[in-house]
């Protein structure tokens, strides 16, 4: 479960999972955060937007060919069992008080599952926690984007992947918001991050100043 929880991994064509050993921080502005972590032939790096519940992630996987990306998002935990709910493209794991924990594909990966597991978390007896796979990286670098959502009440999957857009292009990704936010972020060798709100200024990671000094 720890390996899942929260954790975008790598896993090779020997089974091999990759794990987290040091953080590289890359940015931090606003409500924008980026890092990256490298374990053997694998790097990572991540672009995390948060909004209320949401967690919009940007992952740039630099891995061999074959390997299998998988994305956790957030463990739940109770006295009993948890319902289990999984689509292609949305992984849903929810609480009987309405708690819930929703990922949701929206660039990259192909399929959902759950891990659950007994007696491995504080909170609770049984716990579980959805998670994204692309099962087959093509080698190089490749990006992949996720919604990942923690909600105290129900959600619906379904209606959560439509509200939200993602496009790609090379390193650069497009979010549109269902209030008509638009995000991009941009990772590898030039990372950039821009939210334009639909009312105020933008907001941008490198300033345009400190963009000017480089």
């Amino acid at each position: 479960m720890r390996a899942v929880d929260g954790h975008l991994a790598v896993i090779g064509p020997d089974g091999v999972t990759s794990r987290r050993r040091r953080i590289e921080p890359i940015a931090a502005e606003g409500r924008f955060a980026a890092s990256a972590y490298e374990d053997g032939p694998v790097r990572v790096e991540t672009g995390s937007i948060v909004r209320g519940p949401w967690e919009l992630r940007v992952h740039r996987v630099t891995a061999l060919p074959r390997c299998v990306v998988r994305d956790g998002g957030y463990a739940l935990a109770g006295p009993r069992r948890l319902a289990v709910r999984n689509s292609r493209r949305c992984g849903h794991v929810g609480r009987v008080d309405g708690l819930t924990s929703v990922v949701v594909a929206l660039h990259g990966f192909r399929a959902t599952a759950t891990a659950e597991a007994v007696d491995a978390n504080a909170f609770g007896v049984c716990s579980a926690t959805p998670y994204l796979v692309a099962p087959d990286h093509p080698g190089g670098s490749a990006v992949y984007v996720s919604l990942v959502v923690l909600a105290g009440d129900r959600v619906d999957p379904a209606a959560l992947r439509a509200s939200v857009t993602a496009s790609v292009d090379g390193d650069q990704v497009t979010l549109r918001l269902p209030d008509g936010e638009r995000i991009e972020v941009v990772l590898g060798t030039r990372v950039s991050y821009a939210r334009y709100p639909v009312e105020g200024e933008p907001v941008r990671w490198p300033s345009e100043a400190a963009a000017d000094k480089v």
